[in-house]
């Protein structure tokens, strides 16, 4: 199948980083989703996708299935409430745990995200050690159930 072993190390490598738990950040504040991005990715070990706006946010979630969405409120275009109801209406996306991202002003619709479908949610400035906690409860038991291969 191979014709040299750095080709199918190459090939073992994808494999690996494709089956990795994907974790869609969607942040509309670049530093914050960058800073997010590079603890999930760089420290953590996830595959990270990243969205600026409900409609990327959307389509992402709808073609790559991801483990989890951290999900800002106020993002352009569609809002993350709205995101949110989409999501959670439709198969196979309705089963992704949602984690909305609020300020501290914002609890009145935290509290509709969570009516909505949103497993929970985390304040800014994000207090990450809560965040990682609140990750690792949620991946390990509901991940496999919607994660598919990737080509």
């Amino acid at each position: 199948m191979f014709d040299s072993p750095p080709r199918q190390a190459r090939f073992l490598a994808q494999q690996a980083y494709d089956m990795k738990l994907t974790i869609l950040i969607v942040e509309d504040d670049l530093d914050a989703g960058s800073s997010l991005e590079d603890i999930l990715q760089e420290q953590e070990g996830y595959r990270v996708l990243r969205a600026i706006d409900g409609e990327t946010a959307l389509y992402l979630a709808k073609t790559e299935l991801p483990s989890l969405i951290l999900l800002d409120l106020g993002i352009p275009k569609i809002d993350g409430l709205e995101v949110c109801r989409r999501l959670k209406q439709e198969d196979p996306t309705k089963l992704i745990p949602i984690f909305m991202i609020t300020g501290a002003d914002e609890m009145d619709q935290v509290e509709k995200a969570l009516m909505n479908g949103a497993s929970s949610y985390i304040t800014k400035p994000f207090d990450i050690p809560n965040l990682l906690k609140k990750i690792r409860e949620i991946l390990p038991k509901d991940s496999q159930s919607w994660m598919k291969p990737r080509k």
